[in-house]
C-alpha cells in the first residue's frame, strides 16, 4: 500500500530525516512516536504530499510518487489521504456540517448524496445533533471528532493524525482514540504522538522516531486486513463553493469588509462623479451648441485682424499691418446667395448712419438700435412681452433683458414710464438726409435746429413690441431698439437722392469738413451718408448644425476671406474648459483608482496570512493551488461588488443636493445621473481593482504553500 525508501529531508541545512525506511502493507493502526523535534511531523507532511523530501521515493499503490506533479499529487490527497491535526484546522464561521461538507464540494457527488453522507458520518460519531451549530460554539472534544468526520468523509485510504489528543483531556482522548482504532479496520491509520501508554494501547505498530531516524520499528500485532481503492475522482472547486466561503469570511469580519469597501468605494465615486459631471455638462454644452451655433451668426466682415504670425529678425525691419481686407468680389456674393437654403437669414449690413429723433428732440445714438435679421431668428430665441413684430420699415420692437431691464440710454426715451402702453405707444422720427443737412456756400453742415427738423420730416416710426431672450438664448441679454432690414433699404433709396450725395459723388473733397478724400475715404463717406455702397460685414444664420458645416466649407474654400464663427470660437473655449477639468478630474480619479489597488494587495496578502490554516486545510483535502487562488479571488469579487454597490448608492444619494446647488449657480439640471454605462463602467473598475489588488498576493502567497 505505502512504502518509504531511504526518505531523507533537510531544512536550511539541518537534517531532519535521515534514510527513512518504512512499508505499510494492510489497514491498521500505526503510531508514530517520538519527542519534539525528531521529525515525526514532517514525515506525516511528506506521507501526506504537503511537503517534498530531497531523496528517496514513496510508492503508494506501486506508483512512485517521484514521477507525481502537481495535478498528480492534488488527486493523491484528495482520494487517499485524510488530515486529523492536534488544534482541529476548522473553519470558526462555518456550521459543523459546513466543515464536514468540505472535502466533498471538491468532487463530483449531488447534493442529496453529499448530505446522506455527511449525516452518516456525524451519526457514526454521534454528534449529528450538532451539525447546524458554528464550530466555534464547540468544545474541545466536539472539535476533535467533527475533525475526524471531515477526515473519513470521504473513505480515504490513509488517514494521517498529527496529535489528535494533544489538546484533549484524557476522557475525550480515549474517546478520539477509540474511534481511530475502530476506523484502522479497513483504513491505514498513522498517528503522530508523544503519548507512548496511549499508543501501546491503540497500536498495532509503533515507530519510534529520534533525531530523523527511525531507532524502532515494534509490530505489536499483526494485521491481515484488506482495503479497498476507491475510483480516482479529479478535485475541482466550484466557483458557487469558492463564493460561500468566501462570503463565510466575510461575515466574520463584517465591520471590516465594509471599511475595505467603503475606501474602495470612493473611488468608484470620484469616477462615476467625474464622468457624469463631465458627460452631462458636454451634453448641456451640446445643446448650448446647437441653440447658439444655429442662431449665432457666421460673420464675414470687410475688414478684420489678422492672427499674429510673430517672426524674429536679426534686423530691424517693419510691422506688417494686421488688418486684413476681405475680397469681397461679386462671385464670392452670388455664392453667398446660393447659400439661402440652409440658412434662416443673410443679412447684408451697410455702413449707414440711421438719424432717429425723439419727440423732445434728441437723436438717438446708433449705438442703441440695432437690425432684426429674420422673424424667424426672432421667434427661436425671443419671446414677445408685449404686441407683435416689425411688419414694414417705420416699426421698431423694443428688447429688453432677462430681467425685463434695459440701459440707461433706453430707459430716458420714455420720460420715467416703463408701462408696456406708454413703450408700444412710443413714436420716433427718421430723419433724412435733405432735413438733416443743411448747404452753407460749398460745404454742407448739420442743421442744429432741432425743431425745424423734427417738424419737417415727415417719416414716423413706432415701437410696436416687446421682446426679451428666451431662458436658454445664450446669445445676447442686452437691451436695444431693434429695426428690421426694410428700414435701411428705405434710407438708402430716399438718401441716394439727397443733394449732398448727389454734390458729393462728384468731388473728391469732404463736403462736411473740405478735407481732400483718398477713394476709399470717400467710398465710406458716400455709404454712411445713405448710398449704402460700403459693406462692413455679412451676417449668416444658419438653419441647422449640419448646414452651418457646409456654409463653412463654401467659406473656406476661399483662401482670400476671413470669417469669424462667433459661436463656435465659444463653444470651443467651454469645451477646452471643461475638457481640461475633465482630465484633471479624472487623473485624480485614476489616482484614487491606483491607491485603492495598493490598498487591496495588502489586505489581501494580510488575509492570505490571516487564513494560512485554512489554506493549508484546503491543500490536504486535495484543492488545487489554482482553487485556493480562485477563494481569495473570489473574495475579492464580493468586495469588489459590495464597494460598487456602496459607491453607486452614494452618488445616487449625494446626486440630489449636489443637483440642486449647480441648478441654482449655473442653471444646469440633472448634473449629476447615473445610466446603464455608468453602473457598468462602476461595476468594471470595481472589478478590475479586486482583481489586479489580488493578483500580486494570491501569486506570492500561492508560491508559498505546497
Amino acid at each position: 500500500m505505502l512504502k518509504l525508501v531511504n526518505i531523507t529531508k533537510s531544512y536550511k541545512k539541518n537534517l531532519v530525516l535521515k534514510n527513512i525506511n518504512l512499508e505499510f502493507s494492510t489497514p491498521s493502526f500505526v503510531t508514530i512516536l517520538g519527542s519534539s523535534g525528531s521529525g515525526k511531523t514532517t514525515l506525516l507532511k511528506i506521507i501526506g504530499g504537503l511537503i517534498k523530501y530531497d531523496e528517496g521515493s514513496i510508492t503508494v499503490l506501486n506508483r512512485n510518487l517521484n514521477t507525481y506533479n502537481e495535478k498528480e499529487f492534488d488527486n493523491y490527497r484528495s482520494n487517499y489521504i485524510s488530515y486529523i491535526y492536534q488544534d482541529y484546522y476548522l473553519i470558526d464561521n462555518l456550521t459543523v456540517f459546513e466543515n464536514v461538507v468540505m472535502p466533498l464540494n471538491i468532487i463530483k457527488m449531488s447534493k442529496h448524496k453529499k448530505r446522506e453522507r455527511v449525516y452518516q458520518k456525524l451519526k457514526l460519531l454521534r454528534i449529528d445533533n450538532l451539525a447546524n451549530k458554528r464550530v466555534e460554539n464547540l468544545s474541545g472534544g466536539e472539535k476533535q471528532r467533527v475533525a475526524i468526520a471531515r477526515a473519513i468523509i470521504k473513505n480515504p485510504l490513509i488517514i494521517l493524525a498529527d496529535e489528535p489528543t494533544g489538546a484533549l483531556d484524557s476522557g475525550n482522548s480515549v474517546v478520539v482514540m477509540d474511534i481511530l482504532k475502530e476506523l484502522s479496520q479497513d483504513t491505514l491509520v498513522i498517528v503522530v504522538s508523544h503519548n507512548e501508554y496511549l499508543a501501546k494501547k491503540y497500536s498495532d505498530r509503533i515507530v519510534y522516531l529520534k533525531d530523523g531516524m527511525v531507532i524502532k520499528d515494534e509490530v505489536i500485532r499483526k494485521c491481515n486486513r484488506t482495503y479497498q481503492v476507491n475510483k480516482i475522482i479529479k478535485p475541482h472547486l466550484k466557483f458557487i463553493n469558492a463564493i460561500k466561503l468566501s462570503l463565510s469570511n466575510l461575515k466574520s469580519k463584517k465591520i471590516r469588509t465594509f471599511l475595505i469597501s467603503l475606501a474602495c468605494s470612493i473611488s468608484i465615486i470620484s469616477l462615476c462623479l467625474v464622468l457624469s459631471i463631465s458627460r452631462n455638462t458636454l451634453k448641456e454644452i451640446k445643446l448650448l451648441e446647437d441653440n447658439i451655433l444655429v442662431n449665432s451668426p457666421i460673420v464675414v466682415p470687410h475688414k478684420t485682424i489678422k492672427e499674429s504670425i510673430r517672426t524674429y529678425h536679426d534686423e530691424i525691419t517693419k510691422k506688417e499691418d494686421d488688418i486684413y481686407i476681405n475680397n469681397i468680389s461679386n462671385s464670392f456674393l452670388e455664392d453667398i446667395d446660393r447659400l439661402t437654403n440652409y440658412t434662416n437669414s443673410i443679412y447684408y449690413d451697410k455702413l449707414v448712419d440711421i438719424n432717429i429723433m425723439t419727440s423732445s428732440y434728441n437723436y438717438l445714438d446708433n449705438s442703441i438700435i440695432n437690425f432684426i435679421p429674420s422673424d424667424k431668428i426672432v421667434n427661436n430665441n425671443y419671446d414677445i412681452v408685449y404686441g407683435r413684430l416689425p411688419r414694414n420699415y417705420h416699426e421698431l420692437v423694443l428688447l429688453i433683458d432677462k430681467n425685463n431691464q434695459v440701459s440707461s440710454d433706453i430707459y430716458k426715451l420714455f420720460n420715467d414710464n416703463l408701462s408696456y402702453e406708454n413703450i408700444v405707444n412710443t413714436k420716433f422720427k427718421l430723419i433724412l438726409n435733405n432735413n438733416y443737412y443743411l448747404k452753407d456756400k460749398e460745404l454742407y453742415q448739420v442743421n442744429y435746429n432741432y425743431e425745424e427738423v423734427y417738424n419737417s420730416s415727415l417719416d414716423y416710426l413706432s415701437i410696436v413690441g416687446i421682446i426679451r431672450p428666451k431662458e436658454d438664448n445664450e446669445l445676447t441679454d442686452s437691451s436695444y431698439l431693434l429695426y428690421s432690414k426694410d428700414l435701411i433699404e428705405y434710407i438708402i433709396t430716399n438718401n441716394s437722392k439727397s443733394n449732398i450725395i448727389k454734390e458729393q459723388e462728384l468731388t473728391n473733397n469732404n463736403l462736411l469738413t473740405n478735407i481732400k478724400l483718398t477713394d476709399e475715404d470717400k467710398e465710406i463717406l458716400l455709404s454712411r451718408l445713405g448710398l449704402g455702397n460700403y459693406l462692413k460685414s455679412i451676417y449668416i444664420y444658419p438653419s441647422s448644425s449640419a448646414n452651418k458645416d457646409i456654409i463653412t466649407s463654401k467659406l473656406d474654400s476661399y483662401k482670400d476671406i476671413i470669417y469669424e464663427d462667433i459661436g463656435k470660437y465659444m463653444i470651443d473655449t467651454v469645451v477646452d474648459v471643461v475638457n481640461i477639468l475633465t482630465i484633471i478630474l479624472i487623473f485624480f480619479s485614476v489616482l484614487s483608482i491606483i491607491i485603492s489597488i495598493i490598498m487591496m494587495i495588502v489586505i489581501t496578502y494580510i488575509s492570505t496570512l490571516e487564513r494560512e490554516k485554512e489554506i493549508v486545510l484546503l491543500r490536504t483535502l486535495g484543492v488545487r493551488r489554482r482553487d485556493v487562488k480562485k477563494i481569495f479571488s473570489s473574495e475579492n469579487f464580493i468586495i469588489g461588488i459590495i464597494s460598487m454597490v456602496i459607491g453607486l448608492v452614494i452618488v445616487y444619494l449625494v446626486s440630489k443636493p449636489i443637483n440642486i446647488i449647480i441648478y441654482k449657480l449655473i442653471g444646469i439640471e440633472k448634473v449629476i445621473s447615473l445610466n446603464i454605462g455608468l453602473i457598468l463602467l462602476s461595476l468594471f473598475t470595481s472589478l478590475l481593482i479586486t482583481k489586479l489588488g489580488g493578483i500580486i498576493p494570491i501569486n506570492i502567497y500561492s508560491k508559498k504553500i505546497n
